[in-house]
């Protein structure tokens, strides 16, 4: 399972603020899913830098070693495909930094038969 900063950004407004979000259902996707499935980020890190960067960082620094201590989320290398990139601009994909959970995807895809990416952005 590899999980957009929108996702990550409602469970914190939601769970530690209190905040009603727009998503649908922030917390109880993470409360329940990644416990039954880990959390994959990228070795590159960048993942993990676009979670940080939408929430509080002592609140997201512990909570990210909480779930890395336990095993619910985990670090992959992500693939580097370089017909991929022209492919997803074709496509009409954003050519930013949101292509590394496609990478990402397609490195746990790669270990498991199949990967999600749990997003409610529109550029998906």
């Amino acid at each position: 399972m590899i999980i957009d900063a929108n996702i990550i950004t409602g469970y914190y407004q939601e769970c530690v603020l209190g905040r009603e979000t727009n998503l649908s259902g922030s917390t109880e996707f993470i409360n329940e899913l990644t416990y039954k499935k880990p959390l994959y980020l990228d070795s590159s890190h960048i993942i993990e830098s676009e979670w940080s960067n939408c929430n509080q960082p002592e609140w997201f620094d512990a909570w990210l070693a909480d779930i890395l201590g336990s095993g619910i989320a985990r670090y992959i290398d992500p693939v580097n495909c370089t017909q991929l990139k022209p492919l997803l601009k074709k496509h009409g994909f954003p050519t930013g930094r949101d292509i590394y959970y496609i990478r990402t995807a397609i490195a746990v895809q790669r270990q498991q038969t199949n990967a999600t990416i749990k997003t409610e952005d529109i550029d998906f």
